[in-house]
C-alpha cells in the first residue's frame, strides 16, 4: 500500500509538468533508484528506500509505456525520447533486477522488463506490443520469447 501512495505522490508531483520536464524527471528517477534496487536484491529486509525505489520505477515504467505507445500511434520517435528509451533498455536488460528464468510458469517472474511488457499488453494491446517490439527488441525479455512469437 505504501508503494502505491509513493507512486501517487510522484504522479501528483509531475502532473502539471511540461513534457520535457517529465522526461527529465523520469530519467532522474530511474538513475536515482536503480542502484537502490540493485542493492536490495540480495537483502531480505524491505526498507522505505526499497519501497520508494519500487514506486519510482513503477511510475517511470508507466510513463515509458505511454511514450512507447505514443511513438506507435504517431509512428515517430522524438529525439528527446532517445535517452529515456536507451536508459529503459539498460534497465530491462539488467540481470540483477530482472527475472532471467522463465521456466517457473509465472512464479517469481518479476522486474522492470516484465512490468513494462505487462503494461504494454494490458493498456495498449498486442498490436502495439508487436509493433514496438519490432523497433525495440529489448522490450521482450530474453528467454521469454522472440519478437516474432508475440
Amino acid at each position: 500500500m505504501l508503494c502505491f501512495i509513493l507512486q501517487d505522490a510522484l504522479y501528483k508531483q509531475y502532473s502539471g509538468a511540461s513534457p520535457e520536464s517529465r522526461l527529465i524527471g523520469i530519467i532522474e528517477i530511474l538513475k536515482r533508484f536503480w542502484s537502490v534496487l540493485r542493492k536490495y536484491q540480495s537483502e531480505p529486509l524491505i526498507t522505505i528506500d526499497y519501497l520508494e525505489g519500487v514506486a519510482g520505477f513503477r511510475f517511470a515504467i508507466m510513463e515509458i509505456a505511454g511514450l512507447l505507445h505514443a511513438s506507435y500511434v504517431d509512428n515517430t520517435l522524438k529525439k528527446s525520447q532517445l535517452e529515456i528509451f536507451q536508459l529503459a533498455e539498460e534497465l530491462c536488460r539488467d540481470p540483477v533486477i530482472n527475472s532471467t528464468d522463465f521456466s517457473t510458469n509465472g512464479e517469481d517472474v518479476m522486474g522492470p522488463a516484465v512490468y513494462l511488457l505487462k503494461l504494454l499488453v494490458r493498456q495498449y494491446g498486442y498490436p502495439c506490443l508487436r509493433h514496438v517490439s519490432e523497433l525495440y527488441q529489448w522490450i521482450i525479455p530474453e528467454g521469454l520469447c522472440t519478437a516474432d512469437q508475440v
